[in-house]
């Protein structure tokens, strides 16, 4: 697995849906895997800027711990890591 669970239910926006929403069960892959999608949008691209408000930090910075974990376990050179900037 390239995206740990863990990684993907420590963001901020995970958290604070399952604050807002108690009597749903936000625990299935069809509500984490939003923030793998678009880090896989922003790496498929090999975007180096992209640009997201204060709210979206966290998904940027997961999309940088994949792509340095695929190129870990890949062996291959680091490509673009992306970085946020300013909308």
């Amino acid at each position: 697995m390239i995206t740990p669970l863990g990684w993907l239910e420590r963001l901020p926006s995970y958290k604070d849906q399952q604050e807002q929403l108690k009597e749903k069960d936000l625990a299935n892959y069809g509500f984490l895997a939003t923030r793998c999608l678009q880090s896989a949008d922003i790496l498929v691209y090999r975007a180096t800027y992209v640009p997201v408000g204060e709210d979206q930090v966290a998904h940027v910075e997961l999309s940088r711990e994949t792509a340095r974990r695929f190129n870990h376990l890949y062996g291959r050179e680091p490509t673009s890591r992306p970085r946020r900037s300013a909308p």
